[in-house]
């Protein structure tokens, strides 16, 4: 994990560029369910796991009023019931990304661009692009 995480780091950074975002986003690596939960310090938190009670986009409906979101992905073979369990304790939402199974990093990635659109990131702001071919309005 290790040798992955710097270049999982390094494509974060140039992604974070290259889009004109503000904030990196946080690459901590393999972790307890327990170390993910106490890390969680701000903002909701969402599980993904196909033991969810609603789909992402449906559980992100509110997430425009939210500043941070914590958004759990876990490995291939998916969370235990025991992990699943103690994020429900601990005030997670739990939710699926429909009837489909994915890879961890596909699930992240369908993950993060579902809750960028239910916050209304992926909106076209006027000034960025005209319908007249003028790149800057």
């Amino acid at each position: 994990w290790r040798r992955r995480r710097e270049r999982f780091v390094r494509v974060a950074e140039s992604a974070a560029r290259q889009s004109g975002q503000g904030r990196l986003p946080q690459i901590d690596g393999v972790l307890r369910i327990e170390e993910v939960l106490e890390a969680i310090v701000v903002g909701p938190c969402v599980l993904l796991d196909p033991t969810g009670e609603m789909a992402l986009a449906r559980g992100l409906a509110e997430a425009a009023r939210w500043d941070q979101l914590a958004l759990v992905v876990g490995p291939d073979s998916g969370f235990a019931e025991a992990e699943v369990a103690a994020a429900r304790a601990s005030g997670v939402q739990v939710c699926h990304l429909g009837d489909t199974t994915l890879r961890a990093e596909t699930a992240a990635i369908v993950g993060v661009s579902v809750a960028l659109a239910a916050t209304g990131h992926l909106e076209r702001q006027s000034k960025a692009v005209s319908t007249d071919g003028d790149p800057g309005v």
